[in-house]
């Protein structure tokens, strides 16, 4: 346990992400609070799905950073750019693409770039060092 919350450590902010995209779908699936005030626009079905893809691509991410397996964590991360262009296409969907998209879009863009680069990272298997002062 303390080698597995080791490794989770030396990369806090993806972790972070990892743990808030299980909190969230989950929350968001038992009806706790205002998660998503945009899925309520969405058929049900829909909603539940791309939960359910957030709690997996956390889930997904957190156990390949803890037991050191690449293809795991970046399974994860295709769930997760996945999950950003499916929601990023139903919205404007519904409630068409108008310029409010536009700053949806950049965000969802900004993460999606950062799964890419980090998948790029785990297929060279770049390492990440920690350096004591």
């Amino acid at each position: 346990m303390r080698k597995i919350i080791g490794r989770l450590v030396i990369i806090p902010f993806e972790t972070a992400i990892a743990i808030l995209l299980m909190l969230s779908g989950t929350a968001a699936l038992m009806h706790y609070g205002v998660i998503d005030p945009v899925a309520v626009l969405l058929p049900h079905w829909e909603a539940i799905f791309l939960n359910v893809l957030s709690i997996l691509s956390g889930f997904l991410m957190i156990m390949g950073m803890a037991l050191d397996e690449g293809r795991v964590e970046e399974s994860g991360l295709l769930f997760l750019c996945g999950s950003l262009i499916s929601r990023f296409l139903l919205y404007g969907h519904y409630l068409h693409y108008k310029s409010g998209f536009f700053v949806t879009g950049l965000f969802y863009l900004t993460i999606i770039i950062a799964g890419a680069v980090r998948i790029v990272t785990i297929r060279r298997k770049s390492t990440i060092v920690r350096i004591k002062s």
